[in-house]
């Protein structure tokens, strides 16, 4: 807990919906909202199923097909009261078409069931239901074409399609209300999920589903709040709240200025030497209990709690959103939020966050200046704004040194990676296959896009300085990948590596919300390199662990 003037601000949720699965017949359940997700062939056609729904709840979803023009395109909803039986509000939610086919490669997005999920709870909170329940029309009317390249491969079985649901229900309905001096409504107390079955089983990926949501909410507290708040500090306490509330598995290390001197760490120390709010360098980390430990990760988050830019100072229209300059850490965090809970075997994982305020004052670096980064490579800096790679660099070198196999990198980095890809798409930077198609994987099944962009090698020479080793600023051509070729100069190639920047996902201009994005990705990838042979975690059951070999340019 912390304290902005005289309001006590929550770093964790009071409460979460806790979200169920049953087996039997949702028109005979009794509650606030029932909400049915329907695909567009359903919708379209006169099946039994549909006839059998409409009959029951007494001509309603004819009238939203008919009247409204309710055709099941994905997200989109119609409600209404109930004149009979035990539910005051029936609700529909379009899925899209059954099967969709796209692309080689293309950047999926959240799978229609994770909509569903969402959009229950989110008409729940505006219609003040307290318990809900959801359910498909047919569960297991799919045809699969197997040739075809698909959407979201990993949801055509009902267990996973029953944790995206549960997924969506209980990240669905977020809002931003901590800082508000009226209380915020409660949110929705209970969801039940019919149509996939029961059993221990679906109540195991409802539990998983609920680790994954509170990292979720987790990374959006953090994200969202200000930076009077939210300083390095601040983050260095909220990684001791994740250590002290699972002792048996994490620990935590935060290296003050002194301890970062001595490890040379010149870029780090540079961006935040103008500020008030001191540097906190924190290193938090997982190890199983069982004390088995097969492969040793690193995630490394950018954790700029507020970025003026410094003497390079941004303009009006870009400084407002800089406290969610520590996204990437934030997201960081929330997987250990999440990782805490699930406690996969035989990994031991560490969680790096450079937290520092890039301000302006006298004592900040300026352009021109030369800096001289924990593994000897000195940097001359041509933008102060370009202070993201700096902590980053520091902290690759850090996480190297812990002797793990692979480390994936998350910040939100550059504005040339939003030009290219928008706001719904992270760019992927890695020159080892293994690490690509691990990040792919994890990002379709957690529903979060991203897309790989070239490391471009002949881009290199743009770096060079005349008088240092490189320089942090190649202008504005091509500067996504310059800033990852950037950080590439601080990892050796027998690492593998990746690097996921993700500039204008942390918040939604549309919903005004912050988004928790990289959360699950980061978990999923996470728990796939676990060393069982398939990974029997929330979204895995049914994608191998990554081999020991790889055929890519880089990394062991």
């Amino acid at each position: 807990m912390a304290l902005i003037l005289d309001k006590e601000i929550p770093l964790r949720a009071k409460e979460q919906t806790d979200v169920s699965f049953a087996e039997g017949d949702p028109l005979l359940w009794s509650g606030d909202l029932l909400v049915y997700g329907l695909h567009t062939e359903a919708v379209a056609g006169s099946g039994q199923d549909l006839s059998a729904l409409n009959d029951a709840v007494g001509g309603i979803v004819r009238d939203f097909v008919d009247l409204e023009g309710f055709k099941g395109s994905l997200g989109t909803t119609k409600i209404t009261r109930r004149c009979n039986g035990g539910t005051r509000l029936i609700a529909v939610v379009g899925l899209g078409p059954t099967e969709v086919v796209v692309s080689q490669g293309a950047a999926p997005g959240p799978s229609p069931y994770r909509v569903l999920g969402e959009k229950a709870s989110v008409l729940a909170g505006e219609h003040g239901a307290k318990t809900a329940a959801v359910a498909l029309l047919s569960a297991a009317d799919t045809t699969i074409d197997e040739s075809a390249p698909r959407r979201h491969d990993h949801v055509h079985d009902l267990e996973h399609r029953g944790a995206d649901i549960a997924l969506g229900l209980l990240v669905g309905g977020y809002k931003c209300s901590r800082f508000k001096s009226a209380d915020a409504p409660s949110p929705l107390q209970s969801a039940t999920i019919f149509s996939l079955g029961a059993g221990p089983d679906m109540a195991d990926e409802a539990t998983r589903a609920s680790h994954l949501a509170r990292g979720v909410t987790f990374c959006r507290y953090l994200a969202e709040a200000p930076a009077n708040l939210c300083t390095p500090e601040y983050l260095a306490r909220v990684a001791q709240s994740i250590a002290e509330a699972a002792p048996q598995v994490m620990t935590l290390e935060v290296l003050d200025v002194a301890a970062c001197t001595a490890l040379g760490m010149g870029c780090y120390l540079a961006v935040g030497a103008a500020s008030a709010h001191i540097p906190h360098f924190i290193h938090l980390t997982y190890k199983p209990e069982s004390g088995r430990v097969a492969k040793k990760l690193a995630l490394v988050g950018k954790s700029i709690t507020f970025d003026t830019g410094g003497y390079n100072l941004k303009v009006h229209g870009f400084i407002e959103k800089m406290k969610a300059d520590m996204a990437g850490g934030a997201a960081v965090l929330g997987a250990a939020e999440a990782l805490s809970h699930i406690r996969p075997d035989g990994l031991e994982v560490h969680f790096i966050l450079p937290a520092a305020e890039n301000a302006v004052s006298g004592s900040g670096m300026r352009p021109s200046d030369i800096v001289t980064a924990s593994n000897g490579k000195t940097i001359e800096i041509e933008d102060t704004d370009a202070e993201g790679r700096l902590v980053l660099a520091d902290a690759l070198v850090f996480a190297e040194k812990l002797g793990v196999d692979a480390i994936v990198d998350i910040a939100t980095l550059t504005g040339a990676a939003y030009v290219a890809l928008g706001p719904s798409v992270g760019a992927l930077f890695t020159e080892c296959n293994q690490m690509a198609g691990a990040l792919r994987a994890a990002a379709q099944t957690s529903g979060e896009s991203i897309w790989q962009l070239p490391m471009e090698s002949r881009y290199r020479k743009l770096l060079d300085s005349p008088i240092a080793d490189l320089k942090n600023y190649a202008g504005q051509p091509a500067g996504a990948i310059t800033a990852a070729l950037f950080l590439r100069e601080f990892v050796s190639p027998a690492v593998q590596w990746g690097h996921i920047d993700a500039a204008a996902l942390a918040y939604d201009a549309e919903t005004k919300l912050y988004t928790g994005w990289g959360v699950l990705t980061l978990t999923h990838w996470v728990l796939s390199q676990g060393s069982a042979h398939k990974v029997a975690v929330f979204g895995f059951k049914d994608i191998p662990h990554s081999p020991a070999k790889d055929t890519g340019t880089r990394g062991k």
